[in-house]
């Protein structure tokens, strides 16, 4: 679905196939939990392979383990994000950006949010909130519902 949105929209893509790799058995158990989850969330396509199949694949890489992941691929993200943002405004989005939220509270069929703006706060009613916090998103969806399972876990990528 997301190749066909890039495509209709000129967005350039590319679908790559993608290995994640086990280089021992502790990391090949590991894989084994993400290929299940993978199954269970109906990844197309997605298989186990053992180190002669990766060598096929790529022959600089060493593994004992890995998944294969045919419908992975790249995006051009700056275009798809530009192309997402500007058909939501199209739709009558309204995006806040810079601002610090720091109280949502439930009101009827929608929300009263409370924002910083600089040292001036706004208030604002909306019936729909896109959490889109990144590693503060555990926080505002507290913030909409303090039961909330929800916690960030932020790993430092390589």
């Amino acid at each position: 679905m997301l190749y066909r949105f890039c495509a209709e929209h000129n967005i350039p893509h590319k679908k790559t196939g993608k290995l994640l790799v086990a280089t021992d058995m502790l990391e090949e158990e590991y894989l084994e939990d993400v290929y299940r989850i993978a199954v269970e969330n109906q990844v197309p396509g997605v298989e186990t392979i053992d180190d002669n199949k990766v060598t096929q694949y790529e022959p600089n890489v060493k593994a004992v383990y890995a998944l294969y992941v045919p419908t992975s691929g790249i995006i051009e993200s700056t275009s798809l994000v530009d192309k997402l943002y500007r058909l939501a405004e199209s739709y009558g989005a309204i995006f806040l950006v810079g601002n610090e939220v720091f109280e949502i509270e439930p009101e009827g069929k929608g929300f009263k949010v409370k924002i910083r703006s600089g040292t001036e706060v706004e208030i604002f009613k909306t019936r729909i909130i896109i959490n889109a916090a990144g590693l503060y998103s555990d926080n505002i969806a507290r913030m909409v519902n303090p039961e909330s399972s929800y916690w960030m876990d932020p790993v430092k990528g390589e």
